[in-house]
């Protein structure tokens, strides 16, 4: 995996020592995680389609986490979040 640091990408080349400094595993060993979602409504649904998920073939097996959220009107939740935001910004 290639890190791109942040600093750069910002523009702030002189910061990029100082991140990396914080991703040199060797100095500050670190572990990674990995998730993914799924977001469906209650209607698709199926509890043992999610129990019998499994992520034996994905690369990163061990550290994965599936999260799994469902719900009878999941297009509120949507709005809701999104006009959060926008009055975040």
């Amino acid at each position: 995996m290639v890190r791109v640091p942040l600093p750069r990408r910002r523009g702030r080349p002189g910061d990029v020592q100082t991140v990396e400094r914080f991703q040199n595993r060797e100095d500050r060993p670190y572990s990674e995680k990995y998730g993914a979602v799924a977001i469906v409504s209650t209607s698709v649904f199926n509890g043992l389609d999610v129990r019998a998920t499994t992520t034996s073939a994905h690369p990163y097996s061990g550290s994965l986490t599936l999260v799994v959220i469902h719900g009878p009107d999941l297009m509120a939740l949507v709005h809701e979040l999104y006009r959060r935001a926008a009055d975040e910004a």
